[in-house]
């Protein structure tokens, strides 16, 4: 089966689906899809110990509709110099030099 059958095939299944679903079941079954989909990319790239995730997720319902997923990089670990400024901060406010 070629590519161009392929899309045929897909487009008449899209289009039987649409004519079955009233509009809010297909619009609320792609938005499950997609969320479902960002869920499970989240959890394989923790598992693979990428710093990137999907951070938002937009759907254009359209013909067909179309999916958009925003990549975002985790925040650094950086525990040393967290820790260093909170001492920094105590010590501060231990010399009166930092106002409540």
């Amino acid at each position: 089966m070629g590519l161009f059958e392929k899309f045929k095939r897909f487009s008449k299944n899209i289009v039987g689906k649409a004519k079955s679903y009233s509009a809010d079941e297909l619009i609320a079954d792609s938005i499950i899809k997609a969320a479902k989909k960002k869920e499970k990319v989240n959890i394989i790239l923790e598992e693979k110990g990428s710093r990137y995730r999907i951070s938002r997720l937009e759907l254009d319902i359209d013909f067909p509709p179309s999916v958009f997923f925003k990549i975002s990089e985790l925040p650094k670990k950086n525990s040393q110099s967290n820790s260093n400024e909170i001492e920094q901060i105590q010590v501060a406010k231990e010399n009166g030099s930092v106002a409540n």
